[in-house]
């Protein structure tokens, strides 16, 4: 199956991709290492934890970065994405829409050539990479070739979930599926939302150079690309305008 390179709306709510790995020295010590190693043009803030409402966050924090805030993680961003430290892995995502893929990981290899200067990380041993897809007042059916049916059909469900985890080319992929399921919008009115969610994992590896991570992180979100693709109605993906 030919893969579009971009649709048009593609309907990303988030776009996670997290890098694990082993460290040469305690969290604390690398985080400041790690810090010292960006360039200027990521700025730092350490998201308060919850209840610490006197905390004054910086100013130029983007409003989406705000809004997740909640957490004592210590965040980085730049004009298109964030990232956060943890203790053993760098986690990043889009700052408000997704970029695609094409802008977006050339952004996750610059951090990491910067990072892999600081001289802190021993090796990576796991990537994992989730896109979440939103519908709002859409039926799942209407858009995948699922057929969602189980052993009452003369029941029809106002929503409905799947779930399926299953290994391919050597990834773990898990697949959720939800139709339907009631939310509130900004102004508080009722509405269903669809969702196709899937989270793609590599993992029981130990890599020590760029170039075979980097090769493995496009792998694994080829993985999601594939399957997202495939889950689609033709009818549906043409009305997404994919650019080839």
């Amino acid at each position: 199956m030919k893969l579009p390179r971009k649709i048009d709306p593609d309907r990303i709510k988030d776009s996670i991709v997290e890098v694990k790995f082993t460290s040469l020295l305690p969290y604390e010590i690398y985080l400041g290492q790690i810090y010292q190693s960006l360039d200027e043009s990521f700025k730092y803030t350490n998201r308060p934890a919850l209840g610490h409402k006197n905390i004054q966050l910086p100013v130029d924090v983007p409003r989406e970065l705000k809004l997740t805030f909640g957490a004592p993680l210590s965040l980085f961003f730049n004009d298109k994405i964030k990232f956060e430290i943890q203790n053993g892995s760098i986690i990043f995502n889009c700052i408000d829409k997704y970029i695609t893929w094409d802008l977006y990981f050339p952004e996750i290899m610059n951090v990491l050539n910067q990072i892999y200067t600081s001289k802190c990380i021993a090796s990576f041993n796991r990537i994992g990479l989730r896109y979440i897809s939103e519908y709002p007042e859409t039926d799942i059916k209407s858009i995948t070739k699922f057929s969602f049916s189980f052993g009452m059909p003369e029941i029809s469900s106002d929503n409905y979930s799947f779930r399926s985890e299953y290994i391919k080319d050597n990834f773990r992929v898990m697949l959720n599926l939800s139709s339907k399921i009631p939310a509130l919008n900004v102004d508080s009115k009722k509405k269903t939302i669809s969702s196709i969610d899937i989270d793609v994992i590599s993992d029981n590896f130990e890599i020590v150079d760029l170039d075979s991570l980097y090769s493995l992180i496009d792998k694994t979100h080829n993985i999601e690309k594939i399957t997202f693709f495939n889950l689609l109605q033709e009818d549906f993906l043409k009305s997404l305008n994919p650019q080839y």
